[in-house]
Order: C-alpha cells, then sequence, then structure tokens
C-alpha cells in the first residue's frame, strides 16, 4: 500500500491504491515512518512546534489542535507523561511559520516524494488543502535528495513552505497562479516504485485506481530503466462518451507510439530519450477529452514533466485519431451519473514489456519501474471559504 496521503477524487476518502496479485510491491522504496491516528479525535501526542515541543492531536474535522493557556497560542511541552488536564483546547486555522504548521508536518502530514515529477521536494498538504513542502528554515524548500527518509529524525526539525495565504504573507503571491511554481504541481494520487518489470510473454502487471473524468484532468507518468530492445506499454481504461470503456495510453523505449484500443499509432513527434537514462515520459487527458503527451528531457533545464517544454503534442495533431478527439468523458447527467461514479467501480492502469534485449545485454539489470504515479489536478482554498481546481500543463489546449 502507498503510504502517503491518499486522497479520493470526490468520490469518496478511501484509498486509491489496491495491492493486484500481478503487482505485488506497492509502496516506496523507503517506508513512510508514521500513520495517522485513528479514531478521531486522535490522541495527545508530543509534537515539534516551531520554536519548542507542544501537545497536539487532530480533531474530528481533519484539523490539529493543541493545548493552550490563552486560547491563543500552544502551550510549550512540559515533558510530563500526560497531557494537562486543565489547559484549553485550541484548534488550528492556519499552518504556516507557527506551532501549527511545525507540528503537523512533522506529526501528521503525509510527505510524498515529488520529483517523478521533476519538482525535487517532498511535498504535502495542510488540513486547509494548502499544498506545503518540507523545510527547515520555513523560507526554501529542502532537496529530498538531502533527506534521510528512512530516519524519522528527519521530521523534527519541519518549518514548512505553505502556499496560499501563508506564502502570500512572505512573498507576495499564493504560488497557485504560477505553472511553473511547485505550489501549482498537481497532485500525485496513487502510485508504485522500485518495481521489476516481468518479463514474460503475455504477464501483466497492473495499479488499481478509482474512477475519474475529464475534469479531473488525470494523468500518468512513469520513468523506468529498460535493457535496450525493449518498449514498455502502458495504458488506463477510458471512459468514452458513449460510456463503453477503452484502454488509451502509449509506448516508450525501443518505440514510442500511442496507444488506443488496440492499435498502435505512431505520432508525429519523436522522444529525446538519451540511451544511458531512464525512460520517462507522461500521459494526461486534458479537461476536453483529449490525449496530451510529455518527454521530460526536452525541458533540458528543469526536467519539469509538465512544462510547456516537455510537452510533444496532442490526439488532435495525430493522424487516425480523428474520431478519437474526446478520449474521455466527463461525468455523465442524470440518471446515469451515481452509476457511472459508483465506488465500487474502478480504473486500473495496466504495463508490460515488448520486445527482446539485445544480445549485449544479457547480464544488465532487470528491467525496473522507478517511479510510476498517477495524478489529477489540484483543488485548493479559493480564498472565499471553499476550493477552486488548479488546472495544469495548460499548454495542452492552446
Amino acid at each position: 500500500m502507498y503510504r502517503p496521503l491518499v486522497l479520493a477524487l470526490a468520490l469518496g476518502t478511501l484509498p486509491l491504491v489496491e495491492a493486484n496479485a500481478t503487482s505485488p510491491n506497492l509502496s516506496q522504496p523507503t517506508e513512510w515512518p508514521f500513520d495517522r491516528p485513528a479514531p478521531y479525535p486522535g490522541k495527545w501526542t508530543r509534537a515539534a512546534g516551531f520554536r519548542s515541543p507542544i501537545w497536539a492531536r487532530l480533531e474530528n474535522n481533519g484539523h490539529m489542535s493543541c493545548l493552550s493557556n490563552d486560547g491563543e497560542t500552544c502551550l510549550p511541552l512540559d515533558f510530563t507523561a500526560d497531557a494537562p488536564s486543565g489547559a484549553q483546547l485550541l484548534v488550528c486555522t492556519s499552518y504556516g511559520a507557527n506551532d501549527c504548521g511545525s507540528a503537523f508536518a512533522s506529526t501528521f502530514a503525509r510527505w510524498q516524494d515529488y520529483s517523478v515529477l521533476g519538482v525535487p521536494y517532498a511535498l504535502s498538504e495542510t488540513p486547509n488543502s494548502d499544498v506545503m513542502c518540507f523545510s527547515t528554515d520555513g523560507r526554501n524548500c529542502t532537496p529530498i535528495s538531502t533527506l534521510k527518509m528512512s530516519d524519522r529524525d528527519w521530521l523534527r526539525g519541519a518549518k514548512p513552505v505553505v502556499c496560499g495565504n501563508a506564502l502570500l504573507s512572505v512573498e507576495g503571491r499564493t504560488g497557485y497562479d504560477d505553472d511553473n511554481h511547485w505550489c501549482a504541481t498537481p497532485k500525485i494520487v496513487a502510485g508504485v516504485s522500485g518495481e521489476t518489470i516481468a518479463q514474460q510473454p503475455g504477464r501483466l502487471s497492473s495499479m488499481v485506481v478509482r474512477d475519474w473524468s475529464a475534469a479531473d484532468e488525470p494523468a500518468v507518468v512513469v520513468r523506468a530503466r529498460l535493457p535496450p530492445g525493449q518498449t514498455l506499454t502502458l495504458v488506463t481504461d477510458t471512459l468514452t462518451e458513449d460510456l463503453k470503456r477503452r484502454p488509451a495510453g502509449f509506448e516508450i523505449g525501443a518505440s514510442h507510439t500511442i496507444r488506443l484500443e488496440n492499435k498502435s499509432i505512431v505520432p508525429p513527434w519523436v522522444m529525446a530519450q538519451e540511451s544511458d537514462q531512464p525512460v520517462h515520459a507522461a500521459f494526461k487527458v486534458t479537461r476536453s477529452g483529449t490525449m496530451c503527451f510529455f518527454d521530460p528531457a526536452r525541458d533540458k533545464t528543469q526536467r519539469r514533466v509538465f512544462s510547456a517544454l516537455s510537452r510533444l503534442g496532442v490526439s488532435t495533431q495525430v493522424a487516425g485519431l480523428e474520431r478519437h478527439s474526446k478520449i474521455l468523458s466527463s461525468p455523465p447527467a442524470g440518471p446515469l451519473e451515481a452509476s457511472s461514479l459508483s465506488p465500487n467501480r474502478v480504473n486500473k492502469v495496466t504495463w508490460w514489456l515488448d520486445g527482446q534485449p539485445a544480445a549485449d545485454t544479457r547480464f544488465t539489470p532487470p528491467p525496473r519501474i522507478e517511479s510510476l504515479v498517477t495524478v489529477v489536478a489540484r483543488k485548493v482554498p479559493d480564498g472565499q471559504g471553499g476550493q477552486r481546481t488548479l488546472s495544469y500543463a495548460r499548454s495542452c489546449d492552446e
């Protein structure tokens, strides 16, 4: 099970990833060392505050609370065995350069490695749904390459950088309205990593996710090491306008094609893959239902997966896809809506290996998934008590 925070795509709050018999490893190489306490409210826990430790817990609404003497500031922990019974309950409403931000980040947040998207940081969310990066100074995101995530001690100095109002007060911007800012990164909702790819003919591996629609702007991103001569095929089910499920995706490696149903279509572009580097590619469905493809190697500076520089092209540019311009439908209206988006209906991302490795690659490491994730557009606070969707990779719609 993929440990970090996973939210259902507005279809519930169950985890999006389930183990599959053909995909035995759904965890990250380094186990994430904590679980959110349950049931709510949680137990009082010693947590690292901004300047000194505090008592903290999670409430029924998902927000963190601390103990306070004045109802305004968190009470420093006195290192007794139990939380003091006479203190007031103070429920956090903002998370940033304060006790609430540090305690939540170090004790309750679920951190995820976003480097597969070209963002070299550990990201999470506050209970307000604001994005935050792990930081030890509250100003600069800590590169994930410097974090020893196998050791819980890496969390103790957390002073996260929080997007939205917290960042606005420091930098004069929320981070959400700049496509190149890490705050605007789409949200990872499921993934596998560190998995050897089955090489037997016809052997498939798959990852189960919940249903999505074009309005979610779903995408699949993969980074894998393949021997020369072999091709990784990766497809996901799509719900078309006639409400029939059809597979769509791509092939990368020795060949690069677009997959639609049982067809492989050669696109009018070439991937900039380097022979000594992992293959890295992404496939996104836009809000209009078209397919958009990305090659991070094209972005020579940042290698952001969904940057305008990484974009390869869209399905409307491909001969043979004219009749399939709308690959994924938005949720149907009327009586079909409940049944078609039932939590019991699931989606699958499936992958397999084709081709034979070159003769001189007998002693190379086996083909391996370094990281395979599914993402959706984030929903963040709109500043008026609601939420707004952060569209990403808007170059796909140009």
